[in-house]
Formats: C-alpha cells, sequence, structure tokens
C-alpha cells in the first residue's frame, strides 16, 4: 500500500511512521470494503422494496379473482332461476295435460257395488 505513495514521501518518512502509515491505510482499505459492502446491501434492499412497493400484480389478481368470483355467483343464480323457471314451467304443462285428459274423458255411469254375501237382491 505504500508502494502507492509518491518517492518523495516515501522517503521522508521514518520505519515508524511507515508502519502506522501502513495499518492506517490497511484499516482504511478495509472500511472502504467493508463501507461498499454495506452501501451494496443498502442499494439491493432499497430497490427490492422499491420494487415490492411498484409492483401491484399481486393486488390486480386479488382483485380480478374478487370479480371472478362475483360474476361466477351471478351466473349460478341465473342459471338457478332458469332452471325454477322450467320446473314451473313443466309443472304448469302437466296441469293443464291433466285438466284436458279429465275434461276429454267421458263421464262412466257408476255401478253399484254388489250386495254382501248373505243378503239376496229383491
Amino acid at each position: 500500500m505504500i508502494a502507492s505513495l509518491p518517492a518523495a514521501v516515501k522517503n521522508s518518512l521514518n520505519h515508524r511512521q511507515r508502519l502506522r502509515l501502513e495499518a492506517v491505510m490497511a484499516f482504511i482499505h478495509e472500511e472502504k470494503q467493508l463501507m461498499q459492502k454495506s452501501l451494496a446491501y443498502a442499494l439491493m434492499l432499497a430497490a427490492t422494496l422499491g420494487l415490492a412497493a411498484c409492483d401491484k400484480p399481486s393486488e390486480d389478481k386479488a382483485e380480478e379473482a374478487r370479480e371472478a368470483q362475483s360474476e361466477a355467483q351471478e351466473s349460478m343464480n341465473d342459471a338457478a332461476e332458469h332452471s325454477n323457471d322450467a320446473a314451473r314451467a313443466a309443472e304448469e304443462a302437466a296441469q293443464e295435460r291433466a285438466e284436458e285428459n279429465n275434461e276429454a274423458a267421458p263421464t262412466q255411469p257408476t255401478i253399484p257395488a254388489p250386495p254382501p254375501a248373505g243378503q239376496q237382491q229383491q
């Protein structure tokens, strides 16, 4: 690390100063890397949170699901109404047929029941 210093600065330092300077430069280098990592992590976290905040497909999907459920419920209600209407129409048609059959059938004379056994007819 001291190698990156100009020659005039290196020559003006004694051994002890060089060691201290090396230690300080090593510390700065480590802190710089730590600072870069921390900054990178902070930027990645901010970008992730920003993207998550801007990303609304999950909300859109939930809303679409609610709408689809509502439409399906309406469709089921309509189908139930049509089924009820068809049942009423079938019942009315059956009643009309029964009435027509009663009107069309000739009235038959009632035949008296035979007397109980042991009694004679007069």
